[in-house]
């Protein structure tokens, strides 16, 4: 799993770690492979992205990337950006290589 965060309030990610049945650990050591989430990863920086584009390399086709927040679109997204990079342009390159994607 790919999950990525733009314009929200990590709402999603909050909801997730407090999963119950089942609980976030047997989530992510038993059923899931998440393989980016920046703000509950533990590398920061380039290594983040590092993970980000290895998993989408390694796995074509083969991820489900989830997308929390809004991804603005006007003035070819520049109202969201990323590392020097619009969440537009993260997302499409991202999304276009998911076997699925929530939003």
């Amino acid at each position: 799993v790919i999950w990525l965060e733009f314009q929200d309030c990590t709402g999603d990610t909050e909801s997730f770690l407090r999963a119950q049945s089942p609980g976030v650990d047997e989530l992510l050591l038993d059923l899931l492979s998440l393989d980016y989430h920046e703000t509950i990863m533990a590398p920061a920086g380039e290594m983040t992205e590092r993970s980000l584009s290895d998993t989408m390399t390694r796995f074509p086709g083969q991820y489900i990337c989830v997308v929390e927040g809004s991804i603005p679109t006007a003035a070819s997204g520049i109202h969201c950006m990323i590392r020097g990079r619009t969440a537009l342009s993260i997302a499409q390159e991202v999304c276009r290589n998911a076997a699925a994607t929530i939003a």
